[in-house]
């Protein structure tokens, strides 16, 4: 069995509730992420992580629990880039932008 590939994932939270509560809400869940190992890179309308496609899929679980936890409404929108051939890094992605 090979090596699983790594893939990116955007990840947006949007909790439906008062714009205090939904920041501090987003806080915490970026603090969830950055406590992992995954690669992680925040921006002003999504988190995106770099991970397996199962390290991503335990990620979304865990923040999907974590917001139930608050018993709030939320949005949970998800973009994944994979491939069966080879890595989708972010590096490759952004470096020459740098």
């Amino acid at each position: 069995m090979s090596n699983p590939k790594l893939i990116n994932c955007g990840i947006q939270l949007i909790p439906i509730c008062e714009k205090e509560s939904s920041y501090k809400i987003i806080d915490q869940a970026i603090e969830l992420i950055k406590r992992k190992p995954h690669k992680s890179i925040v921006t002003p309308f999504e988190t995106v992580v770099e991970g397996s496609f199962e390290e991503v899929q335990q990620l979304i679980n865990e923040i999907n629990e974590f917001c139930n936890s608050k018993e709030i409404e939320f949005v949970l929108n998800l973009r994944l880039h994979c491939s069966a051939k080879e890595d989708i890094l972010m590096n490759e992605k952004t470096e020459k932008f740098n």
